[in-house]
């Protein structure tokens, strides 16, 4: 890999381990709100590394990104008390992550599409107007 790459990525980031991260959802399980903080800085990370990808690879605008990264994480903080500690916690973040990124993808499809029409008068409207 290129170095300016590995600097960008989550790879030469200091991850939390499955554990630590099993224990920080543990906490907002028990502690609600009062625990979300760490939880968020311990995953934003890899769920920005998730859309960026989205966004390199065209699925995804830029200016959708800091929208797309809450919306996981919210979701995460919804599906926290489902968590099964025995499955690992970035599989889990991910598919929730990719939940959400269908969820953007669906909604994107049911925005109407405007078209713009030409409101410049036809050759047989000027024709009628130049008889009367």
């Amino acid at each position: 890999m290129a170095d300016c790459y590995r600097s960008n990525c989550v790879f030469g980031v200091d991850r939390p381990s499955n554990e630590q991260l099993g224990a920080l959802i543990a906490e907002v399980v028990a502690r609600g709100k009062e625990a979300v903080d760490p939880l968020y800085s311990a995953v934003s990370p890899l769920l920005s590394a998730f859309y960026e990808g989205q966004v390199q690879a065209g699925r995804a605008k830029k200016e959708h990104l800091d929208a797309l990264i809450e919306s996981a994480f919210v979701a995460v903080c919804w599906e926290c008390a489902s968590y099964d500690a025995s499955r690992p916690v970035r599989a889990w973040l991910v598919e929730i992550a990719r939940s959400q990124f269908l969820e953007y993808l669906c909604s994107r499809r049911r925005q109407p599409t405007v078209k713009v029409v030409s409101r410049a008068p036809s050759a047989r409207s000027l024709d009628i107007a130049r008889a009367n």
